[in-house]
């Protein structure tokens, strides 16, 4: 809540014209950061055109998302 990570990676992509693997990466790497703590985490991130984006700063994160052709998706990295 402190980051406001979705609404960073909205803006980045709407005012900063990134695409969302960009403006998602630099939301974690960045801002996330910049909030103090542990400044850890990840999301799992689309645009309009479904276009997904999983970027995380820890040393591992669990993600699964499920495409418009109903292909499911699932990554784990440690």
């Amino acid at each position: 809540m402190r980051a406001l990570v979705a609404y960073e990676v909205a803006a980045r992509m709407r005012h900063g014209g990134q695409n969302v693997e960009e403006a998602a990466a630099a939301a974690i790497l960045e801002d996330l950061v910049r909030v103090g703590g542990t400044g850890s985490g990840g999301l799992v991130a689309l645009d309009r055109a479904g276009r997904v984006a999983t970027p995380f700063n820890t040393d591992g994160m669990c993600r699964g998302w499920v495409l418009a052709s109903g292909e499911r998706c699932v990554r784990v990295r440690r």
